[in-house]
């Protein structure tokens, strides 16, 4: 039998909401199931986060 996940890391690599939606949704299940999870944007998914390319 193999062992639980621990841990998990999610690339974003989009910098709109319908590609940061799914990682911040996948992350948080896995937070909820006691997984550790982090989140990893590309410099093309920082565009979602900056406040310069979203005003």
């Amino acid at each position: 039998m193999s062992e639980p996940i621990k841990k998990v890391s999610i690339i974003i690599s989009r910098g709109s909401l319908e590609g940061v939606y799914p990682g911040l949704i996948m992350a948080n299940g896995a937070r909820m199931e006691g997984i550790e999870a982090q989140l990893f944007f590309t410099f093309f998914g920082l565009h979602a986060v900056l406040e310069k390319k979203n005003g």
